[in-house]
């Protein structure tokens, strides 16, 4: 065989083992990707957000979901979204930091100015005042009242749902009468809706263990999880669905 038809047959042989070489690197990462999207997973409150947060269909894009506002901070970071997902709403925004009614005002209410520019809300879910309930009462009462007055001012038509502080560490289930009561009657004139864990017994005859975080103060995510499903349980027998 002449010396140029040697060379053109080597050549031909070495493009095509890089082509097979490539053709083999495509095959096995295709293989791998659609092996991770397709694995079974175990569902978790994450992934509940995680589909929570994923881009509706085209069947549901146009469909008009309520939309909640939620602030406060007890449970951590997650329980809002899993409350909106499993009713169907859209979550326009968490403030969670320093949301204590007596000590956290000055944080609360300058976030309620910016979130009542950005966002028209139909449920304002106000679950504040974890750690005030070592204050005096009447100094809770009065500086949740303010704040929920701000609230309503910000969103006249929509309703809103006030979780009366409660402890759910060592002191689960402990009852503090005179902060429920103003909290209530705040309620009442502004007309708002009351969820009460003290009364409801969430978190009495429950063991609270697997439900905590390493610190004992604060839910984990199954806590959290926990936490969420009362609140829709709520929502749902206020007659308020998707």
């Amino acid at each position: 065989m002449p010396a140029p038809d040697i060379a053109r047959s080597v050549r031909r042989w070495v493009l095509l083992n890089v082509v097979v070489a490539l053709a083999l690197t495509v095959g096995a990462l295709v293989y791998f990707e659609l092996e991770s999207i397709y694995r079974p997973r175990k569902p978790s409150p994450s992934s509940e957000i995680a589909a929570w947060v994923s881009p509706p269909s085209l069947l549901t894009m146009f469909d008009y979901q309520p939309t909640l506002l939620a602030v406060g901070d007890p449970p951590g970071v997650i329980y809002p979204y899993l409350v909106t997902y499993k009713m169907g709403w859209s979550l326009a925004s968490y403030a969670q930091e320093h949301a204590d009614f007596v000590h956290g005002v000055d944080n609360l209410v300058p976030r309620l100015e910016r979130t009542a520019t950005t966002y028209r809300v139909d449920y304002v879910l106000v679950d504040c005042g974890f750690n005030d309930l070592g204050e005096a009462p009447d100094q809770v009462v009065a500086a949740a009242e303010q704040y929920i007055k701000d609230v309503r001012s910000k969103w006249p038509a929509a309703t809103i749902i006030i979780v009366l502080p409660a402890s759910f560490g060592p002191d689960a289930g402990q009852d503090h009468p005179d902060v429920a009561d103003g909290l209530r009657a705040t309620a009442d004139r502004v007309g708002a809706r009351v969820i009460d864990p003290v009364a409801q017994q969430w978190f009495r005859g429950v063991d609270m263990g697997p439900l905590m975080a390493r610190d004992g103060v604060h839910l984990n995510d199954a806590g959290q999880d926990y936490y969420a499903e009362k609140i829709v349980q709520n929502l749902k027998q206020m007659g308020f669905t998707s």
